[in-house]
């Protein structure tokens, strides 16, 4: 069907996820094949010709690793923020210092629990607040109430939420002063979603691609100062973060303005980069 449609570039969204097409990549049903977007991690298969990502999140000492050749965008993803979006009312001056850490339960590996528990003793006085959708059955809660627990953490000092819509969850965000990643699996839409609702990200960056989607999106604000290498980097880094009130509260009253303003949502620039790397390869295959 794709060569009786005579398509000329054939996209791939999934990637190596569940219930991806790659093998109908590898019979070359297009002329030019493009993995993107759905999977940032490229396919190793020699078969899709080009890979989108962005210098962060994918550097150029690493490319050689990669089957694809490495093309790059404005930034690897763009983002479309729900509208209307909740408004980010002022920070409370009586609530605590305050982490987050919106996350789906399969990215927080032990080495996360362990982090987070270190920021928690670096910052006596500071709580977390955890909302996962996996918190709407009670033996997860369990787990993560012992993961905790077992690492010396008072879970007094913890709020374990559940799944709520989507606004609502947004709106919830901002009940936090800073946002806490995952290691070695990062937030993606986690961490944008925190960064429009004026709550900046603290982020551990190492080499694989999905320890650098945050570190990008951090890049792109001007941000650099909250990507952290190392367990203790980012420790002392979450510590530094919480305690800088008055620059929490320009991030708070500013993030989003700057986000629009941003190559995140430049909705129009990022298509027309991807418009013009399609002539580019469609034309580089015709020469060939």
């Amino acid at each position: 069907g794709i060569r009786r449609d005579g398509i000329d570039i054939l996209v791939d969204l999934s990637g190596h996820s569940k219930d991806n097409q790659l093998l109908t990549f590898v019979l070359k049903p297009a002329p030019v094949q493009v993995t993107a977007w759905g999977h940032a991690l490229g396919t190793g298969l020699s078969a899709i010709d080009y890979l989108f990502s962005d210098p962060i999140v994918l550097p150029k000492e690493r490319r050689d690793r990669m089957a694809e050749t490495v093309v790059d965008l404005p930034c690897v993803v763009c983002f479309e923020p729900q509208s209307p979006a909740p408004d980010i009312p002022p920070r409370p001056a009586e609530r605590p210092p305050t982490f987050g850490a919106y996350h789906r339960l399969e990215k927080v590996s032990p080495e996360t629990y362990a982090m987070w528990s270190a920021v928690l003793k670096a910052v006596p006085k500071a709580r977390l607040v955890f909302k996962s959708p996996d918190f709407e059955h009670a033996r997860h809660r369990t787990r993560v109430l012992e993961a905790f627990t077992s690492r010396g953490i008072d879970p007094q000092r913890l709020e374990l939420r559940g799944k709520t819509v989507h606004y609502e969850h947004l709106r919830q965000t901002t009940d936090c002063d800073v946002m806490l990643d995952s290691f070695p699996h990062g937030g993606g839409i986690s961490t944008v979603e925190a960064l429009w609702m004026g709550v900046p990200v603290v982020t551990r960056q190492g080499q694989a691609v999905q320890t650098r989607l945050a570190s990008s999106f951090l890049t792109l604000l001007g941000l650099e100062a909250n990507i952290a290498t190392g367990f203790d980097g980012y420790v002392a880094l979450a510590k530094t973060q919480i305690g800088a009130r008055s620059h929490l509260a320009t991030l708070r009253a500013t993030l989003r303005e700057r986000m629009l303003k941003s190559p995140l949502c430049d909705h129009a620039g990022y298509t027309r980069a991807v418009e013009a790397h399609y002539r580019e390869f469609w034309d580089r295959w015709c020469a060939s």
